[in-house]
Order: structure tokens, then C-alpha cells, then sequence
């Protein structure tokens, strides 16, 4: 088998921290998955992976779907699960959704998919998104996910891996848990290779679901920018206030405002749960991009809450994660039929 085309193994195998096999092609899939509506998927994947086609696609608009969309799609030697969050638009009228969607990350709920002796909690905002990836089904068969891969997948395919961008990249971590629990629970084969490669994911596993995590998942990577604020959102949300060195545009006076009353109830209510947020890959596959040059984007804007929040999206962006790994970037292909 050649590892050129597979996805989630270590490129250097004696180095814990080496990036993983077929990373670029994982975030080229990645970033395809934001272009679900209204063009087709397999166009774009068929323009920028020709070797990779679509086996199995939910809805955009399934209801009760919360804005979540995957697919999974499959090359000759892997399948692989691309799960794509609820899009976020940072702009000033948004500002008002941001604050709802991240101020669920005030609550956490209790994790129960794996046996545990700690207390393994996430963010209550992951727990209802991943309950809505659960119940996707493809807009063909109606298969679940997990129908679609019990059935017709695994004990035939030996490598699978698990991928998403920004939210989705969260949602990818929690589904692969909880989908290996099943698998488990039902004695069911799980293939040689199962892998999971995130990219600017937030933290929204407390420290025990980060362990159990990184205890079920060796094969497991969490690629970031270090200029990207989402992933900072609850494990060091106050760094963001002076995240961009100059020059740059620093957060206006209402930011900081706001940024620091985040802080403060996002920590009280860690502390009263005494559970706090924790990344992923906390020993291994954690890698640091744009920690070199430091690149800071030209943005647009009239006002400085708009320079900022717009800075804030450049860093996040699928594309800009792609230029630091020097592969192609994604641009939208239309059917032309």
C-alpha cells in the first residue's frame, strides 16, 4: 500500500510530534465540505481530488440538522468521514449569534459513552451539535453514518479517518469517540487504521474526555495557527486581546469589555464544575502553524471592531490553514450541468 494516499499515519514514524500522512488532502476535504449548498460536493472534490468520490452525503437542509453537514467520501485505499460544523459569520451583525453560540460553552454536560472513573465532560453546545451528526442520514439511502459504515463499510475497509475544520474539527473528535464506543458495544470490528485530523478545533472536551481521548486515539492530530483566536475561545480566551503583534489591530474598547467578561464567567464556571477546558493531543500530534513568520493579513473594515473581527476570520480560514501546509486552495466548483 502506498502512503501516498493515505490519510492518519505519522510521516515520521519515530517522531511523536511529525505530521500526519495525506494532511494536506485531509484539509482539502476539509474545506470542500463548507461548500455543500448550493453546489454539489462531488464537483468540487472531482476538480481538486479526482482520485476521491462522495459514498455517502447528508442533507444541508435536513431538519434538525443545526446547520451541520458531513460527507464521506473515498479513494481506492480509505474512506474518510468529513464532518463540517454550523457556520459562524464574523461581522457586526452577527456579533449577537457569536455571543449566543460560544456562551453555551458556559455549561458542560457529562460525557456518557465511555467507561470511566473521572467525571468526562463537554461543552453543552458540543453535546447538542454532536447528537444532530448522530442522527444525519444520507439524502439517497437514509442511511446514519454509523448504519452506512456498520453495514456496508467496515470489516472491508482496514482505513478510516475522521476529519473537520474550525467546529467541525470538535465535532469530528466527539463523534469518533462516541462512534468507537458503539463499534465496541456492539462487537463490532473497527478497521486497522482509525484516525482523526483537526484542524483550528476549538477546546470543548474538559482535561478527562481530553485523556480518554488522547488514550483511544494514537493516531490522532490537532493542526492550529497560533494566530488563530477559535481555538483559544475557552481554553485562554484572554490571549486574544493581544493576539496579533504589530502592526496589527488590537480589539477596541467594547471587545475588551467583552473579551474580559467572557473570561471571567467562562473560568467561574469551570470552577464550579471544577472542569475545565483542555485540548487534544496534549503529548503528541499537536501542530503549531504560522509560529515562524507570524503572518498577519491585509483586512478591510471601516471601524476597528470590523478590522478585528474580519483579522479574526483570516486567521481561521480553511485556505490560510492550507497555504501554511503548501497545498492548493479551495475555491467553489460549479456543476456545469
Amino acid at each position: 500500500m502506498n502512503n501516498q494516499y493515505l490519510i492518519g499515519e505519522f510521516q515520521d514514524p519515530s517522531d511523536p510530534n511529525s505530521r500526519a500522512t495525506g494532511d494536506v488532502t485531509a484539509l482539502q476535504l476539509a474545506s470542500i465540505a463548507y461548500f455543500a449548498q448550493p453546489d454539489n460536493t462531488g464537483t468540487t472534490i472531482r476538480h481538486y481530488l479526482p482520485n476521491w468520490m462522495i459514498a455517502w452525503e447528508s442533507d444541508p437542509n435536513q431538519v434538525g440538522c443545526k446547520g451541520n453537514y458531513a460527507f464521506i467520501a473515498q479513494d481506492v485505499v480509505q474512506y474518510v468521514l468529513v464532518i463540517r460544523g454550523t457556520i459562524i459569520d464574523l461581522n457586526w451583525d452577527a456579533t449577537a449569534e457569536i455571543h449566543t453560540d460560544i456562551s453555551q460553552m458556559f455549561h458542560q454536560d457529562p460525557w456518557n459513552f465511555t467507561m470511566s472513573d473521572t467525571k468526562p465532560m463537554l461543552s453543552s453546545s458540543l453535546n447538542e451539535n454532536l447528537e444532530a451528526i448522530i442522527n444525519l442520514r444520507d439524502k439517497m439511502t437514509g442511511k446514519t453514518i454509523y448504519e452506512f459504515l456498520d453495514n456496508d463499510i467496515f470489516g472491508i475497509v482496514n482505513n478510516f479517518c475522521m476529519i473537520g475544520h474550525g467546529l467541525g474539527g470538535s465535532l469530528a473528535a466527539a463523534y469518533a469517540l462516541w462512534f468507537r464506543y458503539q463499534f465496541e458495544w456492539n462487537r463490532r470490528k473497527l478497521p486497522d487504521l482509525f484516525a482523526v485530523i483537526t484542524f483550528g478545533a476549538l477546546a470543548e472536551f474538559n482535561k478527562d474526555l481530553a485523556d480518554i481521548f488522547d488514550q483511544t486515539f494514537p493516531n490522532s492530530w490537532r493542526y492550529y495557527n497560533v494566530l488563530d483566536a477559535f481555538p483559544m475561545i475557552a481554553y485562554n480566551v484572554d490571549a486574544a486581546k493581544n493576539l496579533y503583534p504589530s502592526p496589527s489591530v488590537l480589539p477596541d474598547a467594547k471587545q475588551m469589555e467583552w473579551i474580559d467578561a467572557f473570561n471571567t464567567k467562562l473560568n467561574d464556571s469551570q470552577a464550579s464544575l471544577n472542569s475545565y477546558y483542555t485540548h487534544v493531543n496534549q503529548q503528541r500530534g499537536s501542530i503549531a502553524l504560522n509560529d515562524t513568520n507570524s503572518v498577519i493579513y491585509t483586512v478591510d473594515g471601516d471601524n476597528q471592531f470590523t478590522q478585528w473581527m474580519h483579522q479574526v476570520a483570516a486567521q481561521h480560514d480553511f485556505n490560510h490553514y492550507l497555504d501554511f501546509l503548501g497545498g492548493t486552495e479551495i475555491e467553489r466548483v460549479t456543476s456545469p450541468f
